[in-house]
């Protein structure tokens, strides 16, 4: 858990690095196109896979399911609630 941590504090330093980047000048629009591109088609996925690489507890893997479980119920409210909001919204002001 650790590692996939790190890895994920590597990640949000390259996007601060980038960010800033992009407010000093450094990275023009077009560049900052393929380099989004880069990171969410490749680096993204060798995090991941790189995760999955990992020795996974019996218990480990209930509490995953679970989050998974969680993710599917909120998603769901979400989206249940979100929709009738919008074609209100819609309706209402358009």
């Amino acid at each position: 858990m650790q590692i996939v941590f790190g890895q994920i504090l590597i990640i949000l330093l390259y996007v601060l690095i980038g960010y800033f980047a992009g407010k000093g000048g450094l990275i023009n629009p077009d560049q900052r196109k393929y380099l989004t591109r880069i990171c969410t088609d490749l680096i993204m996925p060798f995090t991941v896979l790189s995760a999955v690489n990992q020795d996974i507890t019996p218990q480990q893997m209930v509490h995953l399911g679970l989050i998974l479980i969680l993710l599917l119920i909120m998603s769901t409210i979400f989206f249940s609630v979100s929709l009738p909001l919008i074609v209100f919204i819609g309706t209402r002001f358009l």
